[in-house]
């Protein structure tokens, strides 16, 4: 649905916007993937509070993950961020978002 689609285009922009600053890290700082995730992580937050993404619960609206698992031990030139969100009418959306230090 169109409304889904900007709500992603919506999230996307803005998690760009948010997390700019990781460009100047170093990937394999692992407090920056801490902090990227936590940005990421409090904005959706806002959303689920503001009844942008369906769930009853946060962990129902939107996960956030970024840590060995994610990177894949890829640690000099890209860090690599994976996520959820639940859509209040197309169901659940996994993203990823991939900082290239390169």
């Amino acid at each position: 649905m169109l409304h889904d689609r900007r709500l992603m285009n919506f999230i996307r922009d803005s998690v760009v916007e948010r997390t700019e600053w990781a460009l100047a890290a170093r990937a394999d700082q692992r407090d920056v993937w801490g902090q990227l995730a936590y940005d990421v992580a409090s904005f959706l937050e806002l959303l689920w509070r503001g009844g942008a993404l369906a769930g009853t619960t946060a962990a129902e609206a939107y996960g956030v993950r970024c840590d060995d698992l994610t990177n894949g031990g890829d640690y000099e030139r890209v860090i690599c961020m994976r996520g959820m969100v639940a859509l209040p009418t197309g169901g659940p959306v996994a993203f990823r978002v991939i900082w290239s230090l390169a």
